[in-house]
């Protein structure tokens, strides 16, 4: 059974993943075209389901991790089109930094951070949920 405050901490990380992904959809959504079973961005019931871009995160225990624990990121471009593997990266750090950003604003009195973990990005840092 999860906590309430884990549910609360990441309902409000979800909210902050939204807003990084519709601040990309509106500056790049138009890039490329959508895979086929992908409907228009703010078509679906919920934005990972739409669009070009689907950011996700989800908790990791840290397991074999520097890090420890944290919340593994992944961002994908979700076309059937070549997108260049520099081109993969810029959307990657735009998306990094707008979380930063968005980070900061949600979360304004804990530390955290985004660092390059095993497999790709992580937020890492006060996760304490008392």
């Amino acid at each position: 059974m999860r906590g309430r405050r884990v549910e609360a901490m990441e309902e409000r990380l979800h909210q902050a993943l939204e807003r990084v992904d519709a601040e990309l959809e509106r500056r790049h959504g138009d890039r490329y075209d959508l895979h086929p079973a992908r409907a228009p961005h703010g078509a679906a019931a919920r934005r990972q389901y739409d669009g070009l871009f689907e950011m996700t995160a989800g908790f990791s225990a840290g397991y074999g991790s520097e890090h420890g624990p944290g919340y593994a990121l992944a961002l994908r471009v979700v076309t059937l089109a070549h997108v260049p593997p520099a081109e993969r990266d810029r959307f990657e750090q735009e998306a990094v930094d707008l979380l930063e950003q968005e980070l900061d604003r949600t979360f304004p009195n804990r530390e955290l951070n985004i660092v390059r973990d095993i497999h790709g990005l992580k937020i890492v840092g006060d996760l304490n949920l008392s």
